[in-house]
């Protein structure tokens, strides 16, 4: 069935009859219809008002609808495989109390669903690139490397095309300067935590299912380790992590003598990843990703003093990546992340002066008390990145977590 609605214009004063262009569909796709095997011939009718003199239409938009009737339709069933978030909780000692804290991990689980396909099918398969920068990535005077129709495979600016195509945001709601910092095509800090040139990290997916946009950038967040949020002046940030050799840009500097200290302890054991498996290069057709990579950490998981003595796993799957170099670079990424517990600050500050921080940032600390030591270790201008920040009028607490060597 073929339906086409007709778009008359009638201009002030002029006689109301139409006039048809008509044209054969084959030639409107230049042969195009050939594999297509439709009986008989598909005709596209576009009706314009006719007047006195010459007249200009300017036709914004026009299309067709073609519809089958589709026989012998046989119901089977298939497994589809799902993300669901899992909370955990566990009791903490650190050096005063014993405190409980919960972890929240996704997990990949699988169902039966049940779907209907007619007994004799042809496949039409499209071949495509993807999604253009727009006019966005050089606007507001940027220089990342990047321009205007150029093809997006940088996930940092994926990210960014979300936030504008599909949540309409523009530039005052978005720090695009902190997404310059992280995806710029030289310097961008991705390449720290991939150990890898920005030009050789590449993603390539289709989302062909209706998805939460938070979701969507949440999956692409977690194969670059990289933070998206909100923050306090209204606008979307992002912050890529740096691995703990990296060399940090600190934004604030905390007198020691101006917080009250509440507690020094460390990550859960649970936390710890030392065995990383990354899915990848995602078949649509078998609906799962085909391909794998692994890496391990002797020194995380073994006997020694400084080890763990545990195996403790990580599957990720990763999508939106289709070659092994990149696949294989992120798996060293979370191991390098992941192998070790890390010591966390928790602290209140009585007084405004550091309201300006949020979540993200990187401190460190002058005057700190040399009695004071991180479980035998003295302070040496350690950075920690601020995980969890809760602000009052007259002053702030902060949870932050030790990210260099």
């Amino acid at each position: 069935m073929f339906k086409v609605g007709d778009i008359a214009y009638t201009p002030s004063g002029a006689v109301t009859t139409n006039a048809e262009l008509t044209n054969n569909i084959a030639s409107i796709f230049s042969g195009g219809t050939d594999a297509w095997n439709f009986e008989g011939t598909l005709d596209y009718t576009l009706s314009a008002g006719a007047g006195t003199g010459d007249l200009e239409v300017e036709v914004l938009e026009s299309g067709i609808v073609v519809e089958f009737d589709l026989d012998d339709i046989e119901t089977h069933t298939f497994e589809e495989l799902y993300e669901e978030n899992v909370t955990y909780s566990y009791s903490v000692e650190n050096q005063w109390d014993r405190e409980v804290e919960y972890i929240t991990e996704t997990v990949t689980k699988a169902r039966t669903k049940t779907a209907n396909t007619p007994a004799e099918v042809e496949h039409v398969y499209v071949s495509g690139k993807g999604r253009k920068y727009g006019s966005w990535i050089d606007a507001d005077s940027r220089n990342n490397g990047y321009n205007q129709n150029d093809l997006i495979e940088n996930p940092v600016y994926i990210i960014e095309d979300i936030l504008r195509t599909e949540l309409s945001l523009t530039s005052s709601d978005i720090d695009y300067s902190l997404f310059d910092i992280s995806g710029d095509s030289s310097s961008g800090t991705i390449k720290e935590i991939y150990n890898d040139s920005v030009s050789d990290i590449k993603f390539a997916f289709s989302q062909y299912k209706f998805i939460n946009s938070r979701d969507l950038i949440n999956r692409i967040s977690k194969q670059i380790l990289s933070w998206v949020w909100f923050s306090g002046d209204g606008k979307v940030k992002i912050k890529t992590l740096l691995r703990p050799s990296d060399t940090f840009t600190v934004q604030k500097t905390i007198d020691f003598n101006n917080i009250n200290l509440k507690s020094i302890s460390k990550t859960k054991l649970n936390t710890v990843r030392n065995d990383i498996t990354v899915n990848y290069n995602y078949d649509y057709a078998q609906n799962q990703n085909i391909s794998e990579v692994n890496t391990t950490d002797s020194t995380s998981a073994g006997t020694t003093v400084d080890g763990n003595n545990k195996t403790l796993k990580l599957n990720l799957d990763a999508e939106s990546i289709i070659d092994e170099t990149t696949a294989t670079q992120l798996a060293n990424a979370y191991k390098t992340i992941f192998k070790d517990r890390k010591i966390i600050l928790k602290f209140d500050i009585p007084t405004p002066q550091y309201n300006d921080l949020e979540i993200a940032d990187y401190i460190t600390f002058s005057n700190w008390d040399d009695n004071l030591k991180l479980y035998g270790t003295a302070f040496n201008s350690d950075v920690f990145l601020i995980t969890k920040i809760s602000k009052k009028v007259n002053g702030c607490s902060i949870e932050a977590i030790k990210v260099d060597a």
